[in-house]
């Protein structure tokens, strides 16, 4: 199903799924990359996920990752670990895992629409939250990049973050 925003996909149990053979191709055989079709079937409502929940969903996910590898590997003591280039890295990673926290929450947001954004609920907080949080001076992508950018030619950082 094509992913526009418009187009929801829905979960259903794989028994009711039945695999078409489309994967004839030179190469990668071993993927099993084949289509899957259902007919007659009814997907109630709260199966269904738009593209954008679907899209904020993986990158959450793939932040919550790379914040886990991140976390391992600096909260090490390690002799490089005071360098200017080494903080400079340091702060360009979190401000790459902030900026995916920032894209999985506004992805998610157009999923879950206005309902979402009710002083009750929970999403608007974190929508909130995560779009101040990524625009903190230590936390903006194109600050850490540019930073890093800067050391990586051999400029002097000016970065008063660092």
């Amino acid at each position: 199903m094509p992913c526009d925003g418009a187009l929801p996909s829905c979960t259903l149990r794989s028994s009711l799924l039945r695999l078409v053979d489309t994967w004839q191709v030179a190469g990668m055989r071993g993927t099993g990359s084949n289509d899957m079709s259902v007919e007659d079937v009814f997907a109630p409502a709260h199966r269904a996920a738009s593209c954008a929940a679907r899209r904020g969903l993986a990158a959450a996910d793939a932040a919550e990752t790379l914040l886990a590898a991140y976390l391992e590997r600096y909260m090490r003591v390690r002799g490089e670990q005071n360098h200017i280039t080494d903080r400079a890295a340091k702060k360009l990673k979190a401000a790459f895992i902030s900026d995916l926290c920032r894209t999985a929450i506004n992805d998610l947001a157009r999923g879950f629409g206005g309902d979402g954004f009710r002083e009750q609920s929970p999403l608007q907080r974190y929508f909130r939250d995560i779009n101040m949080l990524a625009v903190h001076a230590f936390l903006d992508i194109d600050t850490a990049a540019e930073t890093s950018g800067r050391l990586t030619l051999g400029l002097a950082a000016d970065d008063a973050m660092l």
